[in-house]
């Protein structure tokens, strides 16, 4: 059985700005691993999430932190 999820990618620049967004949906037997990398203007992390809703809240979350 396939299920959507929901990919956020969250960016922490070094001067303290974070962007999150949706980034991409899928459908798939099991959730994917969450993955995260550094380049030279920011920290990156991709979290998936097995409801809108809750990739909405983390967004949110991490927005305002």
């Amino acid at each position: 059985m396939k299920l959507k999820f929901y990919e956020v990618t969250t960016c922490f620049f070094d001067d303290g700005k974070v962007t999150a967004a949706i980034t991409r949906t899928i459908e798939a037997g099991q959730k994917p691993e969450d993955s995260r990398n550094s380049n030279d203007k920011c920290d990156v992390y991709k979290d998936w999430f097995e409801t809108k809703k809750a990739a909405k809240q983390f967004i949110k979350d991490a927005e305002e932190a």
